[in-house]
């Protein structure tokens, strides 16, 4: 084993580990992750709206912030988050988009709960002063 991969493994494995933990976390949710809205419908579908507004309208033009809501309001996008950011993740090919759309906030979510416990881990192993991998006691 190389010397990169023996310091890649334990991080690797707590990866893993902390997937494991968030499908588990999320499970109905993992297993409809295409065609379901995580918890309440309201938010996810506000936001599910705004990814495929941008995914319509080019991004920062006055036909973008005039989005079709709260008619006849000029710049109604500006009463709402903009989510430019997230949007890059879904824009490259907008085959059947509106079904990659509807599982953007549940891979959010579930993307959520990994990098808060992964995050986690060298902090523990700092303030530790331990070789351990993380995640072990």
């Amino acid at each position: 084993m190389t010397p990169i991969a023996r310091r890649a493994a334990p991080w690797l494995a707590a990866f893993a580990v902390y997937a494991a933990i968030a499908i588990a976390f999320t499970w109905p949710l993992a297993a409809h992750i295409g065609d379901a809205f995580p918890h309440d419908p309201y938010d996810p579908a506000l936001t599910t709206w705004i990814l495929w507004w941008n995914a319509h309208a080019v991004p920062l033009t006055a036909r973008w912030w005039n989005a079709p809501m709260f008619w006849p309001l000029p710049g109604a996008l500006a009463l709402s988050e903009h989510l430019l950011g997230i949007s890059l993740l879904d824009f490259p090919g907008k085959r059947n988009l509106e079904r990659r759309l509807l599982g953007v906030p549940s891979v959010i979510r579930f993307l959520n709960e990994v990098r808060s416990r992964f995050g986690r881990a060298p902090l523990v192993l700092e303030s530790s002063d331990s070789a351990r991998p993380p995640g072990s006691l």
